[in-house]
């Protein structure tokens, strides 16, 4: 059995978290694969497609663009989600 974006959203120990979905909500359907726990700047070169990547947004970057092209590379890689804790001092 494969899960999707939606069932892990909706496993008790992500639910705790109090996730938000922020970005592509039609797309919670989608099988997850595989997931990675990654802080990498080209992390896009390591996937295969299908995977929940967990982050912390240090990848990101300093700016909205770099977000933007980390972002696009992941997806243009396939993976399934993205998901980023945000500390105390980082959330909005």
């Amino acid at each position: 059995m494969m899960l999707t974006v939606a069932a892990v959203l909706e496993l008790d120990v992500v639910r705790a978290g109090a996730p938000e979905v922020l970005a592509g909500a039609g797309f919670l359907d989608c099988p997850v694969r595989w997931v990675h726990v990654a802080e990498l700047r080209n992390l896009a070169d390591l996937l295969e497609g299908g995977e929940l990547v967990l982050t912390t947004g240090l990848a990101f970057g300093d700016s909205a663009g770099d977000a933007a092209d980390y972002l696009a590379g992941v997806e243009a890689a396939g993976a399934a989600a993205v998901m980023v804790e945000l500390s105390g001092d980082r959330q909005a």
